[in-house]
């Protein structure tokens, strides 16, 4: 699924859409639902529940961390935040999705997977450079063909091969705010009868291609909703779907694996993830994701 602009969202720039989230996000520390210009009609969604605006965070926000990244389309007018926050002083992270349709937001979507935070969590966090780097005009991939890579990620995901997907040899994987590539000290085997299987030390194609992702049997409802053609960034929500009754994968090399135990039961994630795509390959991942019911509701239906 891909979220069409509204007539009258493309009213609100780039700018405009960066201080809607500010706005907002004062407005919920100050428990002030008329501080952002939210429309009758709005929608809010908090870890995919509908609830009203003065609930959920609207109650518990104390502060925003220094974590900022935000990706915004204005042919949509859509705008996604990554960040850090604080409730009553514990640190935690937070997705935020706003939509804006003449200048009033008439959609705001949360995630917050309340817990650890990672490195996102130090004084001085910031996003890497890669995420706001403007592309070269050759560099650049249309609209249509950046939804379609992101989406051949989760393809790939569901069958356990890499190669359905255009990973930079470089690609490096981020969710909670912890490495999940590439990550050049990682020993821990993913099952402690195959030493030599270290996930975390693979790169984003590699890990995939283990079969280790091949617990998640569909992904569906994918909601795109912002595209950032100078940036080379895609942003949506996506809910992978997991049955549970897999318990072991075929890894290449190392033959039978047991599945992580975290991931052997029934259960839903919502993933609100964004895209680094440059040269028509995907350098960059970063996803905020929480655990839901199996056949849960998004809260978007």
């Amino acid at each position: 699924m891909v979220a069409r602009a509204v007539a009258g969202g493309a009213a609100c720039d780039e700018a405009c859409l960066t201080t809607m989230v500010d706005r907002y996000l004062a407005g919920q520390i100050g428990h002030l639902r008329n501080h952002a210009p939210i429309a009758k009609s709005a929608r809010y969604t908090e870890n995919a529940v509908r609830i009203p605006f003065d609930r959920g965070l609207w109650k518990t926000l104390t502060a925003v961390g220094a974590y900022r990244h935000i990706v915004a389309d204005p042919t949509t007018g859509s705008v996604a935040l990554f960040g850090t926050i604080e409730e009553g002083g514990t640190p935690g992270l937070v997705l935020l999705r706003l939509k804006v349709v003449n200048h009033e937001i008439v959609e705001a979507e949360a995630l917050v997977p309340r817990g650890a935070v990672g490195a996102l969590g130090g004084k001085d966090a910031a996003p890497k450079p890669v995420w706001n780097t403007m592309l070269g005009a050759g560099d650049r991939s249309p609209r249509a063909k950046m939804i379609e890579i992101a989406n051949s990620y989760f393809d790939a995901l569901i069958k356990g091969d890499g190669s359905l997907a255009p990973f930079d040899p470089s690609c490096t994987r981020v969710e909670n705010g912890v490495q999940q590539t590439n990550v050049a000290d990682a020993k821990t085997p993913v099952d402690p009868a195959k030493p030599g299987l270290v996930l975390n030390a693979l790169g984003c194609s590699a890990q995939i291609s283990t079969g280790v992702t091949r617990h998640i049997q569909s992904v569906t409802p994918r909601r795109i909703y912002a595209v950032d053609e100078a940036r080379g960034v895609v942003f949506g929500m996506f809910r992978l779907r997991v049955p549970g009754d897999i318990t072991e994968f075929d890894a290449p090399g190392f033959g039978k694996v047991k599945m992580p135990v975290a991931d052997i039961h029934p259960f839903d994630a919502e993933v609100g993830m964004a895209f680094k795509i440059r040269n028509g390959r995907i350098v960059e991942t970063e996803a905020v994701s929480m655990s839901l019911l199996y056949g849960s509701k998004t809260g978007w239906e």
